[in-house]
Formats: C-alpha cells, sequence, structure tokens
C-alpha cells in the first residue's frame, strides 16, 4: 500500500513574449461542439464557445490525440462558472464531474476517486471513497466542507479494518479492528521520503524535510524547460505527474495525469526520471512506498495579432 503526498505547484514561466496567430487552429474542435455553440476562438488544445442562452464553455484538450481533458460551462459574464464542469486525464479517464452555480461546487459530484453532495461549495453529507479497482473504501460524513461525524475505512477484501467518529475534521474516537491497512488516519508516515543533498544532511529531521522539499523543488526549476512546441503554440497550464519513492529510495512508476500536452508530459517525465537518490520513507522501522502527486504550472506572457 502507497502513502500519497501531495506539493504545491511548481510555476515554470517563460517571462519573454511570443507572437502567434490565434486564427491558424480555427475549426480544428468544432466536432466537439453541440448544435446550439458557436466557436468564438480556437489555440492548439482550447477551445471556446458560446451557447444560443448566452452562456459559454471552455474546453481543452490533450492536442495529439484530441481527448478532451477539460470542461467549464461560463455565464454569460464569461467569468462565472455556471452549469456543466468535467475533468479527465488524459488517456480519458473521468477525474470530476458536476455542476457549478455562481463559481461554487453544487450537488452530486464525482471528485477523484470519492462521490457525494456538495452545498454552496462545501461537501456535505455523506461521501463514499472507492480505490483504483472501483471496491469501497472509505465513508465519510461531511458538514459545512469539513468531516465530522461516523466514519468507516475498509481493506482490499470488503473488511471493516477502522471505524470511529469525527468532530470538526479531527479524529474523535475510533475502533482498530485490523492492522492491515495504511488507509485513512490509522496509520501516519513517521519518516518521510527525502532528496539526498549534502546541504541539508546535518540537519535534524523537521529542518531537513523542509530543505529536502526545498532542494526537489528548486532541482525542478533549474532542470525544467518550457518545451519549443508548447511555447510556439501558446500552450500553457498546470501539468499532474505522480511518481513512486520505492523502498530503496529509487524513483518508479512515473505518470504524468495531466501532460497538457505532449512535448510538456515529455518533459516533465524526463525531469522526474533524473531525480537523483532519495532516502525512503518509514513507517515502524520498516521501508514503504510512498506516492507524490506534484502539479507543476507552465505559463507564458504573450501577445496575439
Amino acid at each position: 500500500m502507497k502513502n500519497t503526498i501531495y506539493f504545491g505547484i511548481v510555476l515554470i514561466m517563460l517571462s519573454s513574449c511570443h507572437l502567434y496567430q490565434t486564427s491558424q487552429f480555427n475549426g480544428k474542435y468544432n466536432s466537439f461542439l453541440e448544435e446550439d455553440e458557436t466557436e468564438i476562438k480556437t489555440e492548439y488544445h482550447t477551445i471556446f464557445s458560446k451557447k444560443s442562452d448566452g452562456s459559454y464553455v471552455f474546453r481543452q484538450f490533450f492536442p495529439e490525440t484530441k481527448q478532451i481533458t477539460e470542461l467549464i460551462t461560463y455565464a454569460s459574464d464569461k467569468n462565472t462558472k455556471n452549469g456543466k464542469y468535467a475533468r479527465w486525464s488524459d488517456d480519458g479517464i473521468l477525474r470530476s464531474e458536476g455542476n457549478y452555480k455562481n463559481n461554487q461546487e453544487i450537488g452530486q459530484w464525482i471528485d477523484g476517486e470519492s462521490k457525494g453532495k456538495y452545498l454552496q461549495g462545501k461537501k456535505e453529507g455523506q461521501w463514499i471513497a472507492t480505490n483504483k479497482k472501483g471496491q469501497l473504501s472509505a465513508v465519510y460524513q461531511y458538514i459545512n466542507g469539513i468531516r465530522h461525524g461516523e466514519f468507516i475505512i475498509y481493506d482490499t477484501l470488503g473488511q471493516i479494518v477502522n471505524k470511529g467518529i469525527y468532530r470538526a475534521d479531527t479524529i474523535f474516537s475510533q475502533s482498530v479492528i485490523s492492522e492491515k491497512t495504511t488507509e485513512g488516519p490509522l496509520k501516519k508516515i513517521k519518516i518521510m521520503p527525502m532528496m539526498k543533498s549534502k546541504s541539508c544532511a546535518q540537519m535534524n529531521y523537521d529542518e531537513r524535510k523542509n530543505c529536502s522539499d526545498i532542494a526537489m523543488l528548486t532541482y525542478i526549476t533549474k532542470k525544467l524547460k518550457y518545451p519549443i512546441i508548447a511555447r510556439d503554440y501558446g500552450v500553457q497550464g498546470t501539468a499532474i505527474v505522480q511518481f513512486v519513492i520505492d523502498t530503496d529510495g529509487s524513483v518508479v512508476d512515473i505518470n504524468v495525469v495531466r501532460g497538457i500536452c505532449q512535448s510538456i508530459k515529455d518533459e516533465v517525465t524526463r525531469v522526474v526520471k533524473s531525480f537523483p537518490a532519495w532516502d525512503p520513507g518509514i513507517i515502524d522501522g520498516k521501508p514503504v512506498k510512498v506516492l507524490y502527486t506534484l502539479p507543476v504550472k507552465f505559463k507564458l506572457e504573450r501577445f496575439y495579432k
């Protein structure tokens, strides 16, 4: 079982401005428009359209395959999310789906591997989580966006391994039924994986962990380049890469869940593959696999003609 760590966004920005024509992609994604939609602006990986009711729709694609990766519906002011929303990975797997009203999530949503209800932009009531095989893994209760009430955690055989009560997003009580799981609050990583760095080696744990995180983000910032093709076509957005720090400290199972376009996907993969060695994560004195999720934002300053 892998433990999951999420990092903040790494920003890769091209400071020089680039001049290109937006009209060269007109019509590229028109087959995705509904009968009441009219193309407004199309770029290499996006299309913005207007519906007959005055609302607008933004769609983003993985351009090499024309796989849609995001759909956002806006009200007539073009800034307020209002209506259907959906997001897919580059391979077409649905990651999120629901509706917005005045920029707030509302009603039933699929949110990653969880399903439940939003009320005015906050999770409310029962949320059910499943694993990648579609098996029930956890049930939580939410009030006003925080976990509050009974929770149940299941193992891969569908057996309850932990249950209890949350109060204001903090475990109030729990009954550990099995020690076989690392899901939820039952077990936590005692020692986090750390990228090896001479400048961090002699620090205490907390200082070293912070220093290691900074070293990794600095390494990415220095090594990652804005691909020429992506720059020339004005592609920007947030790529999401996942990778595992194995029990021997090696970087394995690199997966760019959201690559924006092929050249960015290849570049992010190249840099993660080049990571120096890590010290593995430790639980109860034993090395464990740790899954990292890292967003990388690519941003251009650009002019149109």
